[in-house]
């Protein structure tokens, strides 16, 4: 039946002439007779049941605001128009519309609980004529119950209590008066309002007042004792303490609610079961789950609900995937067609749409699509479009596009999915709005924001993969950093300070991972099914080998691209001849296609309901931290929200947190130490009077004063090494410079302990795989400063591959992209100016082909950790080289998001430069500390690097950032201008194995 715009215009004529205001403080009417909520009310559902969810919300609240009204509120009437416009909301996707008016409807609940204590009900339950039972195509009922016959208008006893001044003595009641109802109608949507609420809210129900409320009347005796209608209070009660989190105590309530007296069904049956089901399902007993939904559909059918039959199909659907059922669900064809029969196109496209993903998950992607097609012709320009429906629709053709291997139109699909998610149709990110609405107001206690918080801003587990993919990949690919910073507040104010810690970790990598297509999804699927494998504990090393079982090809194709890297670490990384370029050329382009095959594989994987463990950036306890920690070394890391900055610092025996100060103190503090080493710019001369100058060394000693004086503990006293973590400004502070005690000429804190950063702490300690010797080493030659001669590179060069064997110098033009030509290499050194001024992937860390963006970051993140291990970018730009000026939100996330891409690329060793000093003192960096690394850990290396260049005579024609006047030559590169540009980022290896590295890929396949 399609709804006809037609009928509301009728409607509103109708609707004129039917009785409204406050008609119980004007006593009896004689157009009383007419039962509520009346036809204009039925009538909405036409336009509900036909997808055209706006329409029927405005029938719903026009009803509404011509509902019955009592001296002192609407009546039990406007339960019915509050919830069905709450439900038109839902399938809208307006999670908060749709709460408010389901809260209504509930105080209403509350407000006028013993109503039904009022209601004339007929004496008992009489069977119905087994002729009226319905009969459907997709199965039939195997439950003994009876029909019940239940009248569809009942009376009840309405009076008040007239206040008024002149009756203050004693009161007046007026007489009672027979008003018709639906009684069962007012029911069954106060249980909706119930259930769909408990959805909506998720454990935030559990803590609201309404619920609290509804739950405490309920629980009295509000229906007739010993009558077959304390079933419709037992089917509210139920409700009501699911709601409440009370899954036992409903589902003994909701048992005893499936039938009135005994042996008859009801109306409310279907959502009985319906509830059952789900609490079935969430403790896990599969079976029993499927077979209530399965009888909730024939419920809903025996008294035309499609609401009750579309949710009974979604959650055994869900069970069908969830057990791994072989097949197709076999009720959805013929109950779709069913639908298309009875005139109900939302239940018909919603159930296609459940086919479509079926037949998806079967790898039947054109049938999938077929099937997705026939779902959009049914819905048509409908409203439904835009809702749960046409994003479910979405998200299938994104399936299965995925698994087609479209790319583009899985994009297209997939972002108008997850669109929907974003713009409020996440239950789950509405959720979590709400905890941070707690947070904000205080008005709840810090350790229901704890638990809520602990729950709500969980990483996605294999459960809500199977229960919910969109759910899930909407949490994962929207940013909630502030949420995490508010969860990390309410720890500190617990002094649950090891949460804390944890906390901060879980924030960075939800930072890092949700700027990553499909959150960081694809990147975490490459890294358990290609990663190390010491970077997967046990269930992480049982879910690749489940995946590698259901995804053969994509084994196939591992061992494939393991072969071939295996043969390009055989050859010379220039060919010589004609013969070895048009091998390796084969071989890259082989490297290519497989490694997008494989892209596309993932991609099918990722929308899907399988789980993938997050393997990169690992996440570590404060135990685990320590554990991993060699004697006398520690780890000080930093971690700020909108409250302030708080420092922590973990060794082998020590844990401690602290309050740090506010973001402006530090910007303050930060700009003034960035400013007096010379920085205005990056590419002005400093003069001789700027490097002797130790004006730098008053503002940094203040500002690391500032950061550790609520540490108590001396970190460079007491430590061999120091793992860094910055965050926020910090990024762009130079650590090492600091000086390393009050004394004024003190040395810098380099000379007294080893100094490292880096993203995480998690990534800042050894995770076993060790470091490989410098084998495969290639540098890109270019120029750090523009005006530099190419010689000036060359001559680096020729340094260097006096050091390290085997190295090469890249021509720009390579028969590979720089990702494809990067999975051969150990290490990797850029001799360019690295002016990053877009996305934080799209530069090149190996720009090839007239530094094409065909190899950009974000193309070797996606290949996983097969990059080189070592990387040195000593020509890359941040804001620090102009003391912050000009760089409107500068928060260091143009250095933690590239380097946590580098390291989710394989990359262990990262010397990148903060400011470009771009002189012969920057390549002796480079050159002294590449002639370590072989010996001694990268920290050491760099230490050892630094002292030999501040050590040795500078030459400062050969630095182009230095202003060289003969009457005051600059000699000496001791000042942190020429050394504290640059940041080691290394994970803490010790000295490199003097074997040969195996390919991961190899690795895995053996396994």
């Amino acid at each position: 039946m399609q709804f006809d715009r037609r009928l509301f215009l009728l409607g509103g004529l109708l609707f004129a002439l039917w009785p409204t205001g406050n008609v119980f403080a004007q006593g009896a009417s004689p157009l009383m007779s007419r039962a509520v909520p009346g036809p204009l009310y039925f009538g909405g559902f036409n336009a509900y049941y036909d997808g055209q969810y706006r329409d029927a919300m405005q029938i719903f609240r026009s009803e509404g605001r011509g509902a019955i009204k009592t001296v002192e509120s609407r009546w039990i009437d406007s339960i019915c128009y509050h919830t069905m416009a709450g439900e038109a909301c839902y399938q809208l996707g307006q999670n908060a519309e749709a709460i408010n008016h389901y809260d209504s409807a509930l105080q209403l609940v509350v407000r006028f609980a013993d109503w039904m204590l009022k209601v004339q009900f007929p004496p008992q339950v009489r069977p119905a004529p087994p002729t009226d039972r319905v009969q459907v195509p997709w199965g039939a009922t195997t439950r003994p119950a009876l029909l019940g016959n239940y009248p569809s208008t009942t009376s009840i006893a309405q009076g008040r209590i007239d206040n008024n001044q002149q009756y203050r003595q004693g009161g007046v009641v007026s007489a009672p008066v027979l008003f018709p109802i639906n009684s069962i109608e007012i029911v069954r949507t106060a249980s909706i309002a119930l259930r769909r609420r408990r959805e909506i809210l998720g454990p935030v129900a559990t803590q609201s007042q309404i619920t609290k409320d509804v739950l405490a009347v309920l629980e009295r005796q509000q229906a007739q004792p010993n009558h077959w209608s304390e079933t419709l209070q037992d089917v509210q009660r139920g409700m009501a303490n699911a709601a409440a989190g009370r899954d036992e105590q409903a589902k003994t309530i909701l048992e005893r609610a499936i039938v009135a007296s005994g042996q008859y069904d009801h109306p409310l049956t279907g959502q009985v079961l319906l509830e059952l089901g789900r609490i079935a399902l969430d403790q896990g007993q599969y079976p029993q789950a499927a077979e209530y939904f399965l009888e909730a559909t024939y419920s809903g059918a025996q008294y035309n609900d499609p609401s009750v039959i579309d949710d009974a199909f979604r959650y055994g659907f869900l069970v069908h995937l969830m057990t791994n059922q072989p097949g197709m669900y076999a009720p959805l064809e013929p109950a779709a067609a069913w639908a298309r029969v009875k005139g109900y196109r939302a239940l018909q496209a919603s159930l296609t749409v459940y086919a479509a993903e079926n037949q998806a998950h079967l790898h039947n992607f054109n049938d999938a699509l077929k099937l997705a097609g026939s779902a959009r012709s049914v819905i048509g320009n409908r409203q439904m479009s835009a809702g749960r429906i046409g994003a479910r629709l979405n998200y299938v053709t994104a399936l299965a596009q995925a698994g087609r291997g479209d790319t583009n139109a899985m994009q297209q699909a997939l972002a108008a999915a997850t669109n929907f998610q974003r713009s409020g149709g996440s239950t789950w990110l509405y959720q979590i709005s709400l905890v941070d609405e707690m947070f904000s107001k205080g008005s709840v206690s810090s350790r229901t924001l704890m638990s809520f918080y602990q729950l709500l801003l969980r990483e996605p587990t294999q459960r809500d993969w199977a229960y919910d993919p969109l759910e899930a990949l909407g949490v994962v690919m929207t940013p909630h950093e502030p949420s995490l910073e508010n969860w990390f507040d309410v720890a500190i104010d617990r002094r649950e300070d090891r949460a804390a810690f944890e906390i901060s970790e879980l924030a960075r990598r939800h930072r890092f991972l949700s700027t990553l297509p499909l959150g960081g999804r694809l990147l975490e699927l490459r890294w358990l099914l290609d990663g190390p494998p010491e970077a997967l504990d046990q269930a992480g090393g049982l879910e690749r080998q489940d995946l590698l079982a259901r995804y053969p090809r994509y084994a196939d194709l591992a061992r494939a691209i393991g072969e071939l890297r295996a043969q390009d670490r055989t050859e010379p990384l220039i060919p010589i001849d004609a013969d070895a370029i048009r091998r390796k050329t084969e071989r890259a382009n082989k490297l290519a296609a497989f490694t997008a095959e494989q892209q596309q594989i993932l991609q099918a994987i990722a929308l899907g309901r399988h789980a993938s463990a997050i393997v990169f950036p690992p996440k570590r306890t404060v135990e685990q931290v320590q554990a991993g920690l060699p004697d006398r070394q520690g780890i000080l890391a930093f971690f700020g929200t909108k409250r302030k900055l708080h420092g922590l610092f973990v060794s082998k025996d020590e844990f401690m947190i602290w309050p740090v100060g506010t973001p402006a103190q530090l910007q303050k503090r930060t700009v003034a130490v960035l400013r007096e080493l010379g920085h205005v710019d990056g590419n002005r001369k400093l003069d001789a009077t700027t490097l002797a100058s130790n004006g730098w060394r008053k503002p940094a000693r203040e500002l690391f004063a500032g950061l550790i004086e609520g540490g108590k503990s001396d970190f460079a006293a007491n430590l061999d090494e120091l793992a860094i973590v910055p965050d926020g400004l910090l990024w762009y502070v130079p650590f090492e410079a600091f000086p390393s005690s009050n004394a004024e000429e003190s040395p810098p804190m380099i000379s007294r302990v080893r100094i490292r950063y880096a993203p995480t702490a998690g990534l800042a300690v050894p995770d076993g795989r060790g470091r490989r010797q410098l084998q495969h080493a290639a540098v890109v030659l270019g120029r750090l400063f523009p005006r530099d001669a190419d010689a000036v590179a060359n001559e680096a060069f020729e340094e260097l591959s006096q050091i390290v064997p085997g190295c090469v110098a890249l021509p720009v033009s390579s028969p590979a992209a720089g990702n494809v030509s990067a999975q051969s290499l150990d290490a990797a050194i850029v001799f360019q100016d690295l002016a990053n001024t877009g996305s934080p992937y799209d530069w090149s860390p190996l720009p090839l082909n007239g530094g094409s963006h065909a190899s950009s970051l974000a193309d070797w993140v996606s290949l996983g950790a097969a990059g080189p291990q070592v990387i040195m970018l000593p020509g890359f730009h941040t804001p620090a080289e102009n003391a912050l000026k000009g760089a409107g939100n500068a928060n260091g996330d143009d250095l933690f998001l590239p380097l946590c891409g580098l390291m989710a690329s394989g990359a262990r060793t990262i010397l990148i430069s903060r400011w470009r000093t771009a002189g012969q003192s920057g390549y002796d960096l480079v050159r002294e500390f590449t002639r370590e690394l072989p010996f001694s850990s990268a920290a050491s290396a760099w230490q050892r690097s630094v002292e030999f260049v501040t050590s040795a005579d500078l030459n400062p024609t050969a630095e182009p950032r230095v202003d060289a006047k003969p009457d005051a030559p600059v000699t000496s590169a001791e000042h942190p201008f020429f050394w504290g540009g640059y940041m080691l980022v290394d994970s803490g290896e010790g000295v490199p194995s003097d074997e040969e590295d195996d390919d991961p890929v190899a690795e895995v396949l053996v396994q």
